[in-house]
């Protein structure tokens, strides 16, 4: 966009002017929402019950996100363009005005996470949720502005040291080539004699740590009415601070931001016409444990009392069953039942509906409740881990019907009592950790009968019910406490 005569042959610099037919414009800027992004994931999850009081699961995620992007920047002259992907300059590749494929800038290719989750009395659990994550993709750049746009984000030449005139700038890439770590001598060995491609580096893997320890003590005369929970986030940066001090940061539980400029402009050669380079050695270093703007650690301590009826506690176990006379309450017909005989202890059912998973439901609403590609990474392994645990619980429930075979309903029950509370117990710590994916406004939009499905009535048509009638016709009745 500028004259070779209107760069300064000392710095290689290019002013404003010489890219602007009309001084009195600055950058002209169009931007088309017309390109088009393409993205596919494939998710294994792995979990189940380590032991008792212990659950493991542990999920990982492959994306491929690929997108369109052309960027262009002048001012009458300088023309327009389309930015999708990102505003990365095709103008030192070729053509600006052609959309070009590539990898995309919110990719994470790979994605391992594992939650521990232990149980360690009835009214106190830890769980840890890691996270090891593919770092961000960049694209090598030039220390300034070599297409004369007057915009500082061209894609760097990769020079082949052994086909490079410049000594010194021989000298540089070599000596990087021979010093960069794995990742980075990989991604300039492939492009060598050739313009970098887009997004075509890769920064470290991240890893990540969060804990999290939940109390529901048992007060006299008020029950487990109060919740604590204690979150420790990213505690691998206290850890950090802790062992090397403020002076001496490894980066732990920091974002990488590689540095990712490979050349420096120094000067031009008006005779050769070409710039001339220096190579920065510290090209994709991270820089985070270096700068300022840092994620934190974090502790977070938050409290909720329960106040009048709380349906996941009483509900949970005698309100799913109509009551805790549940026997007299079928054979009456006033609680209504599933279908069939109303004297008849459906077990099946009970471990049905004691063991929701509000997951599927929030991801079939993900239209309606506006869900990120994010959100939706995050709460699929949830979701996975919790099919895995409640199909765990339901063959030990089963188990344990079919050996009581003949023996009194209530008596086999009362057996299941510890597991079906057990249940609960991990089904209120999932609601938990999803409204933390879900923002305030999503979660008010969820339904109450999947945000609580265990306070549900069992409602519906119920057979004929003895001496009562017809079933889910009469008004439920709260519970009585549990004993």
């Amino acid at each position: 966009y500028a004259a070779a005569s209107d760069i300064v042959p000392g710095s290689g610099a290019i002013g404003i002017g010489p890219s602007r037919v009309h001084d009195e414009f600055g950058h002209v800027l169009e931007v088309n929402p017309d390109l088009r992004s393409d993205t596919k994931q494939v998710i294994i999850n792995v979990g189940g019950l380590v032991r008792q009081g212990l659950q493991l699961s542990t999920s990982y995620t492959f994306s491929r996100s690929r997108d369109q992007s052309s960027f262009s920047a002048g001012g009458a002259r300088g023309g327009g363009g389309s930015a999708l992907g990102g505003f990365i300059s095709a103008t030192t590749a070729g053509d600006p005005n052609v959309r070009e494929w590539g990898t995309s800038d919110l990719e994470r290719r790979h994605l391992l996470q594992t939650t521990l989750t232990y149980q360690i009395r009835p009214w106190i659990d830890v769980s840890a949720v890691g996270r090891y994550t593919a770092g961000a993709a960049f694209t090598p750049r030039v220390g300034g502005d070599v297409n004369g746009d007057g915009v500082r984000n061209d894609r760097a030449f990769i020079f082949d040291p052994a086909a490079t005139a410049d000594p010194a700038l021989a000298d540089g890439i070599q000596r990087l080539l021979t010093s960069a770590p794995g990742r980075v001598r990989k991604c300039l060995e492939s492009q060598l004699g050739r313009v970098a491609s887009r997004n075509s580096c890769d920064a470290p893997w991240i890893p990540t740590l969060d804990l999290r320890a939940s109390l529901r003590p048992t007060i006299p005369g008020v029950g487990r009415r109060l919740n604590l929970s204690i979150t420790a986030v990213n505690p691998l940066t206290g850890i950090d601070q802790l062992l090397h001090g403020a002076k001496n940061l490894r980066g732990w539980g920091q974002q990488n931001r590689p540095d990712p400029t490979l050349l420096y402009v120094r000067g031009f050669d008006a005779a050769s016409n070409r710039f001339l380079y220096e190579v920065n050695e510290r090209f994709g270093v991270n820089r985070t444990a270096n700068n300022a703007i840092r994620t934190p650690f974090a502790i977070g301590i938050q409290g909720t009392f329960q106040l009048g009826f709380d349906p996941r506690a009483a509900g949970g176990l005698q309100g799913l069953l109509g009551g805790g006379d549940f026997g007299a309450n079928a054979r009456a017909g006033g609680q209504g039942g599933r279908g069939g005989r109303g004297d008849v202890f459906d077990i099946n059912a009970v471990v049905r509906r004691f063991l929701p998973n509000p997951v599927d439901a929030i991801i079939a609403m993900k239209d309606s409740l506006g869900l990120s590609e994010d959100q939706l990474a995050q709460l699929r392994p949830i979701g996975a881990a919790l099919t895995v645990r409640n199909d765990s619980i339901a063959k030990a429930v089963a188990a344990q019907v079919e050996a009581a075979a003949g023996a009194n309903p209530m008596a086999v029950f009362q057996r299941l009592r510890p597991q079906l509370e057990r249940s609960t117990a991990e089904f209120t710590a999932t609601l938990d950790t999803i409204q933390k994916i879900l923002t305030p406004e999503q979660w008010a939009k969820v339904p109450p009968r999947v945000k609580n499905p265990l306070a549900q009535g069992p409602g519906g048509r119920g057979g004929p019910g003895g001496a009562g009638g017809q079933g889910g016709g009469g008004p439920r009745r709260p519970p009585p406490p549990m004993s």
